[in-house]
C-alpha cells in the first residue's frame, strides 16, 4: 500500500535529527505565520476515547511550541497561534498555565457559547460515554438547532469529569491576557454543509448574540470541522461575514499564510493538531505540508476578505 505524503512526514519525523527537523521548518515556512488547530490537552489518553486524534499531552505540545518557536529570533515579529477549539476545561487550563511561558505566541480559543452556559456536551462525546456508540451516525444525525443544547443526554455526559467545559468566567478571565484571545465555534457545532442555509444563517447570528452577551464582540469565528469545500463552503464563509465581517474566519486547511492575508473577514488556514503524533513527527509534517504549499501556491480563495 502507498503511504500519503501525511504518513511519510510522520515517520520521517520520528527517525532524523532534531537539527534537521529545524532545519527543514525554517526553510520551508520562511516569515509566514502558522495557526495550529487542537482540542484537548490530557496526561493520559482516555481508555474509551472515539477520537483519539483529538487529545494532545502537555509535555509533547510544549515541544512541538519549542520546536517551532526555535526557527526564529525571539524578537521576530509574533506568527504563532495555537488554537483550541470546542472549549474544554483542560485546554483553558493548559493555556492559562503557558500563556507567560510562552508570551510571543498567541493563544486562541474558539468556543461553543451556549454549550458553556447549559452547560452541554458534545455528540462524539456521547459516543465515548456510551462504549459502543456510533460516532458517525451521532455525528450526522438532525439536529433541532433550539433544542440541541437542552437535550438530556447532553447535558449528562457534560456534567461527567472527562468531559468538562470551561466555564464563562474562567475564558473571561483568560481573555484578560495579553496574549489570549476568544473566538465563537457556534452554538452547536455541526457541519454547515449538512444544513440548510437558513438554518446555518439562524446557527451564526444566534451564536454571535450568545458570545457578545457573555464576551463582547467576537473577533475570532472557527468553522465547525473546517474543511474548506467540504464541511463548509463560500456560501456559508458569505453568511458568518454577513453576522461578523471584520472577524478573522479559522478553517483546518493544513499550510502556512503571508501576514498579509491577515485581514478583517479573512478565511485563514490552521494546521489540524493530530494528538497521536509526537512532536517531531507532527513538526516534519508541517514542514512537509510548507514546502508543498510554496511550491505548488495552492489555497482556498474566498472573495471578499
Amino acid at each position: 500500500m502507498q503511504l500519503s505524503k501525511d504518513q511519510v512526514a510522520a515517520k520521517t519525523g520520528g527517525l532524523v535529527p532534531p537539527s534537521l527537523v529545524r532545519r527543514a521548518l525554517s526553510r520551508s515556512l520562511g516569515d509566514a505565520e502558522v495557526a495550529l488547530c487542537l482540542h484537548r490537552v490530557l496526561e493520559a489518553r482516555r481508555p474509551a476515547d472515539r477520537q483519539p486524534a483529538m487529545t494532545m499531552p502537555p509535555r509533547e505540545l510544549d515541544a512541538l511550541v519549542e520546536v517551532l518557536l526555535s526557527t526564529r529570533a525571539p524578537s521576530a515579529p509574533r506568527w504563532l497561534t495555537v488554537s483550541f477549539d470546542d472549549g474544554y476545561a483542560d485546554a483553558a487550563e493548559y493555556v492559562g498555565s503557558r500563556a507567560a511561558r510562552f508570551e510571543t505566541v498567541e493563544f486562541l480559543l474558539c468556543v461553543c457559547p451556549e454549550k458553556l452556559e447549559a452547560p452541554a456536551g458534545f455528540r462524539w462525546d456521547l459516543a465515548e460515554a456510551a462504549r459502543d456508540g456510533d460516532v458517525a451516525a451521532l455525528l450526522d444525525a438532525p439536529a433541532n438547532l433550539l433544542a440541541e443544547n437542552a437535550r438530556e443526554d447532553l447535558r449528562r455526559v457534560a456534567a461527567q469529569p472527562a468531559f468538562r467545559l470551561a466555564s464563562a468566567a474562567q475564558l473571561r478571565a483568560l481573555a484578560a491576557l495579553p496574549n489570549v484571545a476568544l473566538g465563537n465555534h457556534t452554538n452547536c457545532h455541526l457541519k454547515a454543509s449538512s444544513l440548510s442555509l437558513e438554518d446555518v444563517r439562524s446557527e451564526y447570528r444566534r451564536s454571535d448574540e450568545a458570545f457578545t452577551r457573555l464576551f463582547g464582540p467576537a473577533a475570532h469565528f472557527a468553522f465547525p470541522y473546517g474543511t474548506p469545500g467540504h464541511h463548509f463552503d463560500a456560501r456559508h464563509v458569505a453568511e458568518a461575514r454577513a453576522v461578523r465581517r471584520d472577524a478573522v474566519h479559522w478553517t483546518t486547511e493544513p499550510r502556512p499564510f503571508e501576514r498579509g492575508e491577515r485581514v478583517p473577514g479573512a478565511v485563514l488556514p490552521r494546521f489540524p493538531v493530530d494528538g497521536r503524533l509526537s512532536h517531531r513527527e507532527l513538526a516534519a509534517w508541517i514542514a512537509i505540508r510548507a514546502a508543498d504549499f510554496r511550491l505548488r501556491g495552492t489555497r482556498h480563495h474566498f472573495a471578499g476578505a
